[in-house]
Parts: C-alpha cells; structure tokens; sequence
C-alpha cells in the first residue's frame, strides 16, 4: 500500500484521465448495445480528446499572437496619430501668430498714410542697459537714411505718438532717447486751451511724463483727459504731435506756475515698430 499510494498521488491526473476515456467509451458502448470496447474506438477516442485539447491551445496561443501583433500596431498607428496632432496644432498657432501680426501690419500700414513727413520705418530690437532702458535700439541706420536728431513716432490704438528722437547712428542701426528718458525735454502746449509748458520724462517711469511751466491761470481751462502735444518751438520736434493725455495737476500756493503730470500716448512696454521723420531738426 505504501509503494501505490505514492504512485498514485504521482499520476492522479494521468489516471483519473484515463479512467474518464474509458467510462465514456463504456457508456459509449452501451447507448449503442454493444458491451464490447473495441482498442481501435478507445484509441480515437483518446487520441480525438488530445488532438481537441492542442486545437484549443494552439488557437489560444495563435489568438493571443494576433492580439499582440494587433496592440502593437494600434500603438504605432496611436503615437503617428499623436504627432500628427501635435503637428497640427503647432501649424495652427504659427497661423494664429501670422495673423495676428498680419493684422497688426496692415493697421501699421493704414496708419501710415496719415504721416505728413516722408519717414523710414524700423523694429525695435534692443534696449540699451548703460541707459537704464531707456535707450533703444532699431533696425535701421545711417544707410538707411537715419540722422541724429531726427523725430520718431509710432501708432496707438489709431493715434500717433512721439516716441522721441535719434541720438546716435551706426550704418544699420541707431538709439532713440524717448521721451520717458529724464534727460528728454520736449516744448509742448494743451491741445485745446494752448497753453504751453516743457515736458520731461520723470525718473524710473516708463509711461509717465512732467509737464511744467504752465500758466496758473490755466488751472480754470483745463481738465483730466485733455491732450498734450508738441508745441513745434525750437524746430526740435515738428508741431501737433501727440504726446500724452492728462492725469494729474499739481497746483501748490506759493507756486507761480502748474506742474502736469501725463500718461504717454505710446504704451512704450509694447513698442515694436517706429517711424523716422526724414525732417531737418537741430541738436541739443
């Protein structure tokens, strides 16, 4: 008994097997009123159940061959599909950008033709820092007609505005002291009481200008809002230029005279493109 059990435990699955191949062809042979189990039966019938159970595995292995080649497949096609996007949405926002600046071109260039004054268009390139920002820099030089003391403006929501004017030249590119500069001084009058008043730029302010000398009587003419613009004395800047809207009065007693504080016309943080007045004008 020791000896078979082991033998036993060891081939359960053989026996048990077999024992099932031969309770069906037992059965087998009864359903049909024959009690004698044929080899040749009993032998298909074995053999039909192991070619069955390879059937099933080679399919099971075949199918999942297939789906693996069938994953990897859908993950090329997945990841083509994820460059194409990618592809698409970078030429989406290069067309964005084109348009964008398409746009801003063609107001550039329907505002030009209010310019009285022939004039060379330029980009801004640089911000000089030995001039704290101040300084900047464009693209075009004295081989493209740019003199030292010429006038620059750009556009503002429609409206042209004095940038300032060239201080130094190279043959492709110059330096422009803006009007922001506290080194800047620009004779200007309000453009609706007239009243005039010198203008400079206030330290470590890029958007805000001085305005002083003007008459304390004009305290009754004048209002927040009011434009300032240039008054065309000294033949530095030409006349009626916009520079500034209005902000701020400062009227003290023993003062004989206003100081006015005023937003620049041109938002010099978003300054891309200026034009050059090709008009004679003197040095400071």
């Amino acid at each position: 008994m020791r000896g078979i059990k082991p033998f036993i435990d060891k081939y359960r699955t053989v026996i048990l097997f077999t024992v099932l191949v031969i309770t069906s062809s037992f059965s087998l042979g009864v359903s049909t009123g024959e009690l004698v189990v044929k080899p040749a039966e009993v032998g298909f019938q074995i053999v039909s159940v192991f070619q069955r159970g390879l059937s099933g595995v080679e399919s099971f292995f075949s199918n999942t061959i297939a789906s693996f080649a069938e994953l990897k497949r859908l993950r090329l096609a997945y990841n083509e599909l994820k460059d194409r996007i990618s592809d698409y949405e970078n030429v989406q926002s290069d067309l964005d950008k084109l348009k964008l600046e398409n746009s801003r071109l063609k107001a550039e260039l329907g505002f030009t033709e209010s310019i009285s004054f022939s004039y060379v268009p330029a980009e801004v390139i640089a911000k000089d820092p030995t001039d704290y920002f101040n300084g900047i820099i464009i693209n075009k030089g004295s081989l493209a007609g740019v003199e030292k003391g010429q006038t620059v403006i750009a556009f503002n929501e429609g409206m042209e505005g004095l940038v300032g004017r060239i201080i130094r030249t190279a043959p492709f590119s110059s330096q422009i002291m803006p009007i922001t500069d506290k080194n800047s001084y620009v004779s200007s009058r309000l453009m609706t009481s007239r009243y005039q008043g010198l203008i400079r730029g206030l330290h470590n302010s890029e958007d805000l200008l001085a305005m002083d000398y003007v008459k304390k009587k004009a305290r009754r003419d004048i209002q927040y809002g009011d434009l300032i613009v240039t008054s065309g004395l000294n033949s530095i800047f030409p006349k009626d230029i916009y520079i500034g809207k209005l902000t701020t009065i400062n009227s003290r007693e023993w003062e004989t005279s206003l100081t006015l504080e005023l937003e620049t016309m041109v938002d010099f943080s978003k300054l891309e493109y200026v034009y050059i007045l090709k008009k004679e004008g003197s040095d400071e």
